[in-house]
């Protein structure tokens, strides 16, 4: 099966991340960012449309540093790029 690239910039990020990656079609995709321990500490839904999509994701410094996952759920498939969060 066919998984969609999926990055986040900047990586350390400080206080935001932008999440990209790209849609064969116009759907609703979760994204997730899960802490070291496995808690899922945002989660955000959001419509993508066909093509590249770039998502924010704001307010990390409230977030302690350390290594997260940000998991994008992309047609029931889920897709993870680690993130390091450093302030």
């Amino acid at each position: 099966q066919y998984k969609t690239p999926v990055t986040v910039m900047p990586n350390p990020a400080h206080d935001f991340a932008s999440v990209r990656f790209f849609m064969e079609k116009e759907a609703e995709v979760t994204i997730r960012l899960i802490d070291n321990i496995g808690k899922t500490v945002l989660l955000q839904k959001q419509k993508a449309t066909k093509g590249n999509n770039a998502v924010m994701l704001n307010g990390l410094t409230k977030y302690s540093n350390g290594v997260y996952s940000v998991q994008v759920w992309i047609n029931g498939a889920p897709v993870t790029q680690k993130l390091i969060i450093s302030h």
